[in-house]
């Protein structure tokens, strides 16, 4: 199969951690195309609090892997200079990371990662402006059902 073209791989993104989100139980919609630095409004049940989440997809490249240092491996998204000024506590970013799915056999992965944290990286002269990048092991808080679980606290935080 050839090459996804991004917007149907971003579109592919938006709709996976729609659908995560939503079979953990919380209320997800969808923003209309064009909206700046927004792709889902999420809430719990019960309404209340939201939070806003910008999805970034990635395939094969979004996973760097080092066979000589493995403790260099990392993740990597373009995610352009604009993040460096989008830090509040009711934003969020969801990466994720696709792969070669649905050809292969693993599933995509999403790190849930907090704006302010996103807004630090992006910060850092070290990294290459316009890039999101966090090593392996820095983003294992972050990804899955861990991340997942930093952002629900948001939402119901009293």
């Amino acid at each position: 199969m050839a090459k996804l073209p991004t917007t149907i791989l971003c579109a592919c993104g938006e709709h996976f951690v729609a659908s995560y989100l939503s079979g953990i139980g919380l209320v997800v919609a969808l923003t209309r195309s064009g909206v700046p630095a927004t792709d889902l409004i999420v809430t719990s049940e019960g309404g209340g609090r939201s939070v806003s989440l910008q999805i970034k997809t990635g395939g094969i490249y979004s996973h760097v892997t080092s066979k000589r240092k493995p403790g260099n491996n990392a993740w990597v998204w373009r995610i352009g200079s604009k993040a460096a000024d989008n830090s509040d506590d009711s934003h969020w970013y969801a990466f994720v990371f696709v792969g070669d799915w649905p050809q292969g056999d693993a599933i995509p992965e999403i790190l849930f990662v907090p704006s302010k944290v996103v807004a630090r990286v992006v910060n850092d002269p070290a990294i290459q402006d316009g890039w999101f990048w966090m090593p392996e092991a820095e983003a294992e808080q972050y990804r899955g059902r861990r991340g997942c679980e930093k952002l629900v606290r948001v939402l119901t935080k009293k």
